[in-house]
């Protein structure tokens, strides 16, 4: 999210997605998460280069669904607020369009009720 300028501080903690294991691990004062989920939510991604390193990286909007996703606990728009996420920059962020297609291939209905509350803490004060 820091990479997509939706979140205003620095970042001290890397979390990824994988279809494999769990697994934490710290780097250079960098603690990396990554977090497991269903191979049909493995998508949305694109190659990018880091340094000598290839990396797939999610796309803003996968980004932010990726986070309803993995954190069932976000469900009102003080759990949004406490992730003292940028609510301008997440605005630049979304295709509306993309973020209905990608949301789509979830049967969820608790993906789709966080949504709900996302989406209203992200535009009833804009």
């Amino acid at each position: 999210m820091s990479y997509y300028g939706v979140i205003p501080e620095g970042v001290f903690h890397v979390t990824s997605v994988t279809t494999k294991n769990t697994a934490t691990f710290e780097v250079d004062h960098v603690l990396h998460t990554y977090q497991n989920i269903k191979p049909s939510w493995f998508f949305g991604y694109h190659g990018l280069k880091q340094s000598t390193l290839a990396v797939r990286m999610a796309t803003p909007d996968k980004t932010l669904l990726d986070l309803l996703y993995l954190n069932p606990n976000l469900n009102t728009p003080s759990d949004f607020e406490a992730l003292r996420l940028d609510r301008s920059g997440i605005r630049r962020v979304p295709q509306p369009e993309l973020w209905k297609d990608f949301l789509s291939l979830s049967t969820q209905k608790t993906l789709h009720a966080r949504d709900d509350s996302f989406q209203k803490w992200l535009y009833d004060n804009a």
